[in-house]
């Protein structure tokens, strides 16, 4: 009786029998990246052409939290439960530091000296004081590169860098923003990227000239409450999905992150972030700053742009002709950021603000990070001037409070306090003239632990006195400076407790 030919049947037993051991191997081996996950599918924001753009804001927003969740565990899931790791981690953390450093700590350490009016770095720890800089970019695991950034306080201004950035655009045009209101600024710039796109046409490859990426709560979030729908709310990223050579997409939202980011890359060679928002308040009713960069540190922008594009589900672009060479350097720099368990941000501030020994200066509306709130304690009973800037209105009745809570606590510390007389949106710091931070990030969980941000560390350069005086040194008022403790009440300090812990 002749054999089956079990070498020309693939599903023979005596094949399966040989080949078991490396079929159980590659299996194996395959099961690492099938764990990892693949590619997000894209998605956009909800408009009138979508199924859900006419329900209200936070039925959306809560429908978006749950698909993104799903589908971000569905394609991603090792990354999705080490991230689920990190936030219950970070929530413990900040427990604690909220009980032992600000319940314990800062009330017994005393009230601290008198600062020194011509106190400088110690002499015998000299070199470590000008040294602090290098170890406080260090701590990012990037290298310095020589970058040219200016800065535009005015909104005036400011917008005006930014439309000439979009009409100077040759190539390409990638805009990452938080929120984009549908109101007269936020129409403005959507025509004009048309416009641009119009004038570009398809890009090399044959995709998109203009991508945009927003993030896919910001708008819903705090859009005016006259704009009640989705569709409302995302009226000008709607009308952007329909003009030629421009693709929109949103960023998902999985486990309530939020993409905090405001960046604007034009032809892979000079880019535009910071504060503002594409929002008529952003540029003419909040005190805001945004800058230009320029330099081969645009490259770390635009990767961070091609990043954000592909995990939205968005098709990578193809190469673009690199820009002309640096000229006038200010300064020497590296990019920092919060992302997905990374905290660069994070350590880059708090190595700068534990190296400064003669001042340090912060502007932010939402100092709520509690070991930030400690380490610049320190920094004021090592003998430093350490001064604050917050806002009077936040835009938040919740930071309020909290604010008028920690602005008290700073006073004890021999900490000076000023109020911004309304809402400044700054992110700056400023430590010893010998190194800075511009960016998205605020000084709270938020922005240091879970939202993805980005900004610049700078640890050398004309450019840091430049900061300290067109921003800091302009908004320490005499008549904004707080000389005596705040009332506060009950629900200031549980306003306190809960921005500490959640926001």
């Amino acid at each position: 009786m002749s054999q089956p030919n079990t070498r020309t049947n693939p599903w023979g037993g005596a094949r399966l029998a040989s080949a078991g051991a490396p079929t159980r191997l590659a299996l194996w081996l395959l099961l690492p990246s099938v764990l990892a996950g693949c590619q997000v599918p894209p998605a956009q924001p909800e408009t009138g052409a979508t199924g859900h753009g006419n329900c209200c804001r936070g039925i959306v927003l809560t429908q978006q939290l749950v698909a993104d969740s799903a589908v971000q565990t569905a394609t991603m899931p090792l990354a999705t439960g080490a991230q689920a790791a990190c936030d219950a981690g970070a929530v413990v953390l900040r427990a604690g530091q909220e009980l032992v450093c600000k319940r314990l700590v800062l009330p017994l350490a005393g009230p601290p000296g008198p600062l020194d009016p011509d106190r400088t770095c110690r002499d015998s720890d000299r070199r470590g004081c000008h040294a602090f800089a290098a170890k406080a970019w260090r701590s990012s695991k990037r290298d310095l590169q020589a970058a040219l950034v200016q800065i535009d306080v005015d909104g005036g201004a400011a917008l005006r860098t930014l439309e000439g950035l979009i009409a100077s655009a040759q190539q390409c045009i990638d805009v990452l923003m938080y929120q984009w209101d549908s109101d007269a600024l936020g129409w403005a710039v959507a025509q004009r990227l048309a416009t641009r796109a119009a004038c570009l046409g398809a890009a090399p490859d044959g995709g998109p000239s203009v991508r945009i990426l927003v993030d896919g709560g910001g708008t819903l979030i705090h859009s005016p409450p006259e704009l009640k729908s989705a569709a409302e709310a995302n009226e000008v990223l709607g009308w952007l999905i329909r003009q030629p050579h421009i693709q929109v997409l949103r960023t998902r939202n999985g486990l309530g992150h939020f993409d905090h980011r405001k960046l604007v890359v034009v032809d892979d060679g000079v880019a535009w972030s910071g504060g503002r928002n594409f929002t008529l308040a952003s540029f003419f009713e909040y005190h805001d700053l945004s800058y230009v960069l320029h330099g081969p540190l645009v490259g770390d922008l635009a990767d961070c742009f091609e990043k954000a594009w592909e995990e939205a589900g968005g098709r990578p672009a193809g190469p673009v002709s690199p820009g002309p060479a640096l000229e006038g350097a200010n300064a020497w720099a590296s990019v920092v950021g919060t992302g997905r368990c990374s905290c660069e941000l994070s350590r880059a501030i708090y190595q700068a603000v534990d190296h400064a020994w003669h001042h340090v200066y912060l502007e932010n509306p939402y100092l709520t990070d509690t070991l930030l709130i400690c380490k610049l304690v320190r920094a004021r009973r090592r003998g430093a001037d350490v001064r604050v800037i917050l806002a009077e209105d936040s835009q938040s009745r919740l930071i309020d409070g909290a604010a008028r809570v920690t602005a008290n606590r700073l006073l004890r510390a021999g900490i000076r306090v000023y109020t911004y007389p309304g809402t400044t949106h700054v992110k700056a710091a400023s430590v010893d003239g010998r190194w800075g931070y511009v960016g998205t990030g605020n000084f709270d969980s938020l922005s240091l632990r879970r939202n993805n941000e980005i900004g610049l560390a700078i640890a050398a350069g004309p450019f840091i006195g430049e900061l300290e005086q067109r921003l800091f040194l302009a908004d320490f008022q005499p008549e904004w400076e707080v000389t005596a403790p705040l009332p506060v009440s009950a629900c200031d300090y549980l306003a306190e407790m809960v921005a500490t812990l959640i926001l």
